[in-house]
């Protein structure tokens, strides 16, 4: 090589020594993480379940949900998939969330679905829901405490998954007025709702207390219109606690209460003559646990526990 290169042999050997160096140390690091990640495969199997939360159900009928995962990679568990799976199989399970403690172990976390909502199917045949509609049971009657749902229908159900009031794919406004009415509510603190009217959507209204009809109108503003509601009933009941009336609020930004005797309000007297038909009297269980989640006294709540899946059977 001519000296104009500017390099000696010397030079362009040890150029190529480092080149070989840090071609091997990349092909090295790149052998031990396949090596690593292998060796994670085959070891890092879901062996522990640990659980924690209340719910109607015992360890073992939610261990057994699980136990498909019995013995596979950590890495290949699907934990979004197992949570909705459990949702679905154990109706009365709420907000489950499935997490993976490396090296072994899925740790569950689950709480009571709340009954909120009774819409009749057939026949004095209720799905009572939780608040977003997920059916939790078919019942006789409308449980105490649960809002009856009056509708145009139901195009689809099915035990553990949401209510469908239209077969349009990705489309039920009915659903969304709905948990949208009962979210308000809540955030108002707005109770004794006796029941809710979505049979037209243009016409949307509710009982409040046996004994106010609030008309919501169509379904816009529904979370506005419910905080005027509350505040105007608020303000009624420090007037007369027990008077009959209609509660307007289908015009934009206004309320307009109109007192009325209780055979003048047909909606009122409908729905009164029904309930006592379709609603169920009071729970009877004692004692603030069983108050809280009355299933649990009869199934066994489950607590904190964590332990291997390798025991039980597969569901």
């Amino acid at each position: 090589m001519s000296k104009s290169s500017g390099k000696t042999k010397a030079e362009i050997k040890r150029i190529r020594k480092r080149r070989k160096m840090i071609v091997g140390g990349v092909i090295f690091a790149m052998a031990a993480i396949i090596a690593l990640t292998v060796l994670a495969f085959i070891f890092c199997r879901v062996e522990t379940i640990s659980i924690k939360g209340e719910t109607p159900y015992s360890q073992d009928e939610i261990r057994n949900m699980l136990s498909q995962s019995a013995g596979r990679s950590m890495f290949t568990v699907d934990t979004e998939g197992l949570a909705e799976y459990v949702e679905t199989v154990l109706p009365y399970t709420d907000n489950v969330t499935i997490t993976k403690k490396f090296p072994k172990t899925l740790s569950v976390k689950a709480e009571t679905a709340k009954k909120t909502f009774a819409v009749e199917l057939s026949g004095r045949v209720f799905a009572v829901t939780n608040e977003d509609l997920k059916m939790l049971e078919a019942a006789s009657a409308v449980p105490s405490g649960v809002i009856p749902v009056e509708c145009s229908g139901i195009a689809t159900y099915e035990m553990g998954k949401p209510l469908n009031f239209s077969a349009k794919v990705g489309e039920d406004p009915t659903k969304t007025v709905l948990t949208e009415i009962y979210a308000s509510a809540e955030n108002e603190e707005f109770k004794n709702i006796s029941v809710i009217n979505v049979s037209d959507l243009n016409a949307i209204y509710f009982i409040y207390d046996g004994r106010i009809l609030v008309r919501l109108g169509d379904t816009g503003n529904i979370s506005k219109k419910i905080s005027l509601a509350k505040k105007s009933i608020d303000e009624e009941n420090k007037l007369s606690p027990a008077q009959y009336g209609v509660l307007d609020l289908s015009i934009s930004k206004k309320a307009v209460f109109s007192p009325d005797d209780m055979e003048d309000i047909p909606e009122i007297t409908a729905f009164l003559e029904k309930a006592d038909e379709i609603i169920a009297p009071p729970e009877t269980a004692t004692g603030s646990d069983a108050q809280e989640n009355p299933d649990s006294a009869a199934t066994g709540t489950s607590a904190q526990e964590e332990a291997s899946i390798t025991d039980t059977n597969p569901a």
